[in-house]
């Protein structure tokens, strides 16, 4: 199954999202760019990355010009810097590709093999199970996630209605990536340390040097936690380094 591989930074003291297509040539798996078995990167009709912050916004990040003009893809493709205000938390970058188009010639009841469900025939779809199709128009219209059962056919979860006869289908490829952002909090602790390093020796410093030293131990624990992907774990170690560099009211506009 092709699946595309995002990186994500962000940089410029939290003002751009940087992101670059990772996934390479294809080297015979079928989980990358051109190759022996992945997407055909010249077929790229559509290329859109959906950007869901902490507070649950979503902003849509149009690459579909990067993609084509990379065509074909052998390697990584930066899909250029996305300007913002980027908070700290967990963020979802979901990556939907839309590719060429083949025809569903029927349509019949799956509903005794799996409840809820309907045939698709499809005379070599190339598709594999966990991929998906868009249905533009007429009764079945949706996006479905396909389920593969032979060279000629696969099923999609839907209940049958009826066979309208041949249809046309669009590939469509979708996966999500999971990012936890620090940024702010790692802006927060330099000016910390900058605040120190003007102060004469004293009490003063030396609990200021503590705390930082404190929120520099949380912002690891949160590079430990993300491997793990507890999210509990990270909103409340960040909570704890918010407290402290709220406690020194750090000025907090980058």
């Amino acid at each position: 199954m092709f699946t595309p591989y995002l990186d994500l930074d962000i940089v410029n003291r939290c003002g751009y999202f940087r992101i670059e297509d990772q996934t390479g040539p294809d080297t015979g798996d079928g989980t990358k760019w051109d190759g022996v078995a992945g997407l055909v990167s010249a077929d790229v009709t559509e290329a859109l990355i959906t950007v869901t912050n902490p507070a649950g916004v979503e902003t849509d990040l149009d690459v579909s010009a990067t993609i084509v003009a990379a065509s074909p893809i052998t390697g990584n493709v930066a899909l250029g810097d996305h300007s913002g205000t980027y908070l700290d938390g967990l963020y979802s970058l979901t990556y939907k590709i839309k590719t060429d188009t083949f025809a569903i010639t029927a349509f019949s009841n799956y509903h005794t093999t799996v409840a809820g469900t309907t045939l698709c025939t499809a005379a070599g779809h190339a598709q594999v199970t966990g991929e998906y199709i868009i249905i533009a128009t007429g009764i079945y219209a949706g996006t479905y996630q396909i389920t593969y059962v032979a060279a000629n056919s696969f099923y999609i979860v839907k209940v049958y209605i009826s066979n309208p006869g041949a249809t046309t289908v669009t590939r469509y490829y979708l996966t999500v990536l999971y990012k936890y952002s620090y940024c702010r909090h790692e802006a927060l602790l330099d000016r910390m340390y900058a605040s120190i390093a003007r102060m004469v020796p004293g009490e003063t410093r030396k609990k200021w040097e503590e705390d930082a030293r404190t929120v520099d131990t949380l912002l690891m624990q949160i590079k430990s936690a993300i491997s793990s992907g507890n999210t509990t774990a990270m909103t409340a170690i960040q909570a704890e380094a918010t407290q402290i560099t709220n406690f020194y009211d750090i000025d907090t506009s980058f």
